[in-house]
């Protein structure tokens, strides 16, 4: 009987531990937030950019990245802004017709005082692809 309680017991203690340590780590961004905003705008400025718009998705099985890289005033007019980067993939069609997934990185900013969002994005294979990456490794 006392090894049964103890075996409970150590199962309720790996399952509280174990999922605080996977929360506390994780930088998906959750429904509701900022981050989970700038991703849900990234996806039409990715899709503008693909050779089958219609053919997108942006399937939910590896969770996007997203940074918030800084908050404040971005330009001599005193807009505050806040800017994201976002790394995620897309699944669409080429050319071809072929459906391929391609990661892309996008620099997101939300200006504060017209509650809009802007950004500039880049697919994977693009010349610029490599500096959104390491964007965020500069701060």
């Amino acid at each position: 009987m006392n090894i049964l309680k103890i075996f409970l017991l150590s199962l309720i203690v790996l399952a509280v531990f174990g999922c605080q340590a996977q929360t506390s780590s994780s930088s998906t961004p959750q429904p509701g937030s900022r981050g989970f905003e700038a991703y849900v705008n990234s996806q039409s400025i990715v899709e503008n950019r693909l050779q089958a718009p219609s053919s997108a998705s942006f399937p939910g099985d590896l969770p996007p990245d997203v940074t918030e890289t800084y908050k404040g005033i971005i330009n001599g007019d005193g807009a505050q802004a806040e800017v994201y980067i976002v790394r995620a993939y897309v699944n669409a069609k080429n050319l071809f017709g072929v459906k391929l997934r391609t990661p892309y990185a996008c620099q997101m900013l939300f200006f504060q005082n017209t509650n809009k969002w802007v950004g500039n994005c880049a697919l994977e294979g693009d010349s610029n692809y490599s500096s959104f990456i390491n964007d965020d490794k500069k701060n």
